[in-house]
């Protein structure tokens, strides 16, 4: 336990601060009550360094079409398992290096980090965390608890802001948040409370699904508004389904009507097998593969030689969906029986999915505000990238023994945080 945790333990008056902490309204509904009762501390020093790794890691996998395969985006899509009708669209869509945006997710043990996966997309939820710094900081107790300690954090939603400003080239761009159809109403809460962290900061923003979007005299509109950014909600996997839709947003950013944030190739590098590719120490440097080492746990797509020794290493291995998010079916072993383990390792071979080394992380103590009992949860801590370089964290976390999968969408136990920084 750091000295900063065990202060703030010690201090009845900050007990129950994030249930005083007044959020803002479309927040609170997203959250519903999913918050844990405490914020966590980390070294700003750690969580710097740990940054600078993760975009090292992001160029990296940036690279990974060309220094494997030549280049060739279709045999890489196949080496990672990615369906040729998936593979074809991402071929066609392949022009460059990813937009440095994403949200790579970590497990942390004393000052090291260890990366689960790296989200590389625009369809990240988040954005808006920093509501909770903010709606702590209007607390009496904590705001001079954060006074003497110098807490620090980085609002994610303003670096994202002024990225936005700075695709666009306009100082005042109006932003559409666009999602697929079929996937608003799961999804309206976040993305309200994404709009609502985004306006706060003086950014025209609108919500619309991919059929909201329209073309006029060559520019995109949502209703009877003209949209200069569509920040994209939606991927790949939802393209054959909204064709024209997407397409027309395609149009206007190849004419320079409206900028798509980010391009569709972030699928190339968010699928887990890219981080498979990456553990493999025959594509990297010596340099590189120091960085790999540090940062990342050995990671392989499942194939029929590596089913034996996943057999034999059930209770150190997690497996996992390659091209899935939320926590979806991630297996741990150590918590599946042997017969049910072989028969997942069966399936995933025909499948598309990655095994990894498990990760132990160090839990934090949480003091529960009805019994005063202190209890240990296994935080997840997710770090965001933007153009300009750091951009703030997500940190979401379990009871300890209340799952492998860390994820507010697949473990009814897991609960939302802030985390601010201390300088040592």
């Amino acid at each position: 336990m750091n000295p900063v945790t065990a202060r703030y333990l010690s201090d009845p008056a900050l007990v129950d601060a994030v249930g005083e902490a007044e959020v803002p309204p479309a927040y609170r509904r997203y959250r519903q009550g999913n918050l844990l009762s405490r914020p966590l501390f980390v070294p700003e020093d750690d969580l710097l360094s740990c940054a600078r790794d993760t975009i090292a890691v992001l160029d990296l996998l940036a690279s990974l079409p060309s220094r494997v395969f030549d280049g060739d985006v279709t045999r890489y899509c196949s080496a990672l398992g990615i369906d040729p009708v998936t593979s074809g669209l991402l071929a066609s869509y392949h022009d460059g290096p990813p937009v440095q945006y994403g949200r790579a997710d970590f497990y942390r043990n004393g000052s090291s980090f260890t990366m689960l996966e790296f989200n590389v997309a625009s369809d990240l939820g988040g954005l808006d965390n920093a509501s909770l710094h903010q709606a702590l900081l209007g607390v009496p107790a904590f705001a001079s608890f954060a006074a003497e300690h110098r807490l620090g954090y980085v609002d994610t939603a303003a670096a994202v802001v002024r990225s936005l400003r700075v695709a666009s080239g306009a100082p005042d761009p109006v932003v559409a948040l666009v999602c697929a159809d079929v996937d608003l109403p799961a999804y309206r809460d976040l993305l309200g409370s994404v709009l609502e962290a985004l306006s706060r900061l003086g950014l025209d923003v609108v919500l619309a699904g991919l059929g909201e979007v329209r073309t006029r005299s060559g520019r995109l509109f949502v209703g009877r508004g003209r949209v200069d950014v569509v920040l994209r909600y939606f991927t790949v996997d939802h393209v054959p389904a909204n064709a024209p839709a997407v397409a027309r947003i395609l149009r206007a950013h190849t004419d320079g009507t409206c900028v798509l944030f980010t391009p569709m190739n972030s699928s190339l590098y968010s699928n887990k097998g890219a981080l498979a590719l990456l553990s493999d120490a025959r594509w990297t440097s010596a340099e590189e593969r120091a960085l790999v080492d540090r940062v990342l746990p050995w990671t392989r797509r499942i194939t029929p030689d590596l089913v034996d020794q996943c057999f034999q290493e059930r209770e150190q291995l997690i497996l996992k969906p390659a091209r899935d998010f939320g926590g979806r079916g991630v297996v741990a072993g150590w918590e599946t029986p042997e017969e049910a383990w072989k028969a997942l390792l069966d399936e995933a071979v025909r499948r598309s999915h990655v095994v990894q080394r498990r990760v132990v992380p160090e839990p934090e103590p949480v003091v529960d505000v009805t019994t005063g009992e202190v209890g240990g949860w296994t935080p997840a801590w997710g770090l965001f990238v933007t153009p300009e370089g750091f951009a703030g964290t997500m940190i979401r976390a379990v009871p300890r023994g209340g799952g492998a999968v860390v994820n507010l969408g697949a473990n009814s136990r897991a609960r939302a945080t802030a985390a601010f920084t201390y300088r040592e």
